[in-house]
């Protein structure tokens, strides 16, 4: 049975046709038997009249029969009938400014007499051959539906660090801001039907200045898979209060030893205060000539504050102050935005855990010893590179273990050595102390880029 590609469904996953609330329009115009034209539900509601050629610069071309621009916000589907009546084609339009020229792709073709699907391109996203699911491990962000918190949920208010949510980081300069988690609702459609439970909420108190900045984004290992192609990220936001301007930027860092990084030109997105979806599709700059270093990475940057230094990277969103929430990021190779890919949330664990684990050792003898313990401490995880190994005791005491006797135990010791030899896998750890019987202590593995 064919099925359509998912550039043909709502984000509830119904399929649009021509019962769809979605459609806007049917028109034959000279040169093609029939073009039916597709928008978002909520803007289907807001259709003027369009007066072919004269509105928003709007008008079909009599060749191909595809729009040449739309009069409403919003990403737009096409359903052309050829001339013979033997195909229909289905073509789309990212979203877009009313009244600006989209740039449309042909996703795929139907033979009317067959009911068979004929892929039209490598941009276009199609279904698997299970027919259920869109080819896994698009999405190259790491907990972008924000289900994995290893770090715990206490705010972040220092640049530069990662959390409280894994693989993200929030950058300042001059502004202040507090990176936290949110909890969605069962009133939330993206809780209800989404599948998604969290997202991260960023209070940003900017300070004006032109070199003043708050981001906040992810580092992707590497800079070779998505060099030279286009991309689309697609995201869920809304602003506390207002209609604030975020920015989008997808920049390249060639690591130790590599060409200097080149910078991304920024997107600007308004915001409202309900639970949006936004996509951008951006073209990653090629890297030939390049010289690639050690701990290289593509960088996706979402600008909140911005001073004038930074207009060009950030899109020129300026500075205030804002609360903004987001939610179930994306970053996919091609120029559609395919829905959200629900990856298992053990797995999502494991590819955080490349570059950040959590874990506790516990090492013990029944008897007292000869006053030397030597334990292994492995990874669930190998790491990218050997990790910078922190640790507390069972107290919480920084950089401390608890020493474990016949009957008792001791808090705040400083171990003999930790991490003593280290590899991608693990480490070591050892303690001298008279009468030990064993000891424990809670450690954080930190690979980050």
């Amino acid at each position: 049975m064919n099925k359509l590609p998912y550039a043909m469904l709502k984000d509830n996953g119904t399929p649009i046709n021509q019962e769809s609330p979605g459609l806007l329009r049917t028109l034959t115009p000279a040169g093609c038997a029939q073009v039916r034209e597709y928008a978002d539900v909520t803007n289907a509601a807001t259709v003027g009249t369009i007066e072919i050629g004269k509105s928003f610069n709007v008008a079909v071309n009599t060749t191909t029969g595809i729009w040449a621009g739309r009069d409403t916000t919003g990403e737009c589907w096409l359903e052309k009938w050829t001339d013979t009546g033997a195909l229909k084609e289905y073509w789309y339009a990212a979203p877009a400014t009313a009244g600006v020229v989209p740039t449309w792709v042909k996703t795929h073709s139907v033979d009317v007499t067959t009911g068979k699907t004929i892929v039209a391109a490598a941009t276009s996203q199609t279904q698997a051959v299970n027919g259920s699911q869109l080819f896994g491990f698009r999405n190259k962000i790491i907990n972008g539906n924000f289900d994995i918190w290893q770090r715990g949920t206490t705010p972040v208010t220092t640049s530069g660090v990662y959390g409280p949510a894994d693989r993200w980081l929030v950058g300042v300069e001059g502004t202040t801001f507090s990176a936290a988690q949110g909890t969605l609702t069962s009133s939330d459609a993206l809780f209800s039907s989404g599948g998604a439970q969290y997202y991260t909420e960023i209070t940003v108190n900017s300070v004006a200045g032109a070199g003043n900045l708050c981001n906040f984004g992810q580092r992707l290992e590497g800079v070779s898979s998505l060099a030279g192609k286009a991309v689309t990220l697609s995201f869920w936001a809304k602003a506390a209060v207002g209609s604030p301007s975020i920015g989008i930027e997808i920049s390249q860092n060639f690591g130790s030893g590599g060409s200097a990084s080149t910078l991304g030109v920024g997107q600007a997105q308004v915001l409202s205060t309900t639970w949006t979806k936004y996509t951008k599709t951006i073209t990653v700059p090629d890297i030939s000539g390049k010289t690639i270093g050690t701990s290289s990475y593509t960088g996706l940057t979402i600008w909140l504050d911005a001073g004038s230094t930074y207009d060009s990277r950030s899109g020129a969103i300026g500075q205030s102050s804002k609360v903004i929430s987001i939610a179930q990021v994306q970053l996919e190779e091609g120029s559609l935005a395919t829905p959200f890919e629900q990856r298992p949330i053990g797995t999502e664990l494991e590819l955080c855990q490349r570059y950040y684990e959590t874990g506790h050792t516990y090492y013990e003898f029944g008897t007292a010893t000869n006053n030397y313990i030597r334990s292994i401490s492995n990874y669930s995880v190998a790491k990218r590179v050997i990790s910078t190994i922190s640790f507390t005791d069972a107290a919480g005491n920084v950089n401390k273990i608890t020493e474990m006797r016949n009957t008792s135990s001791t808090d705040n010791i400083t171990p003999t050595a930790i991490s003593m030899f280290a590899t991608t896998e693990g480490f070591t750890t050892s303690h001298i102390a008279t009468g030990l019987y064993g000891y424990r202590f809670y450690w954080f593995a930190d690979a980050e880029l």
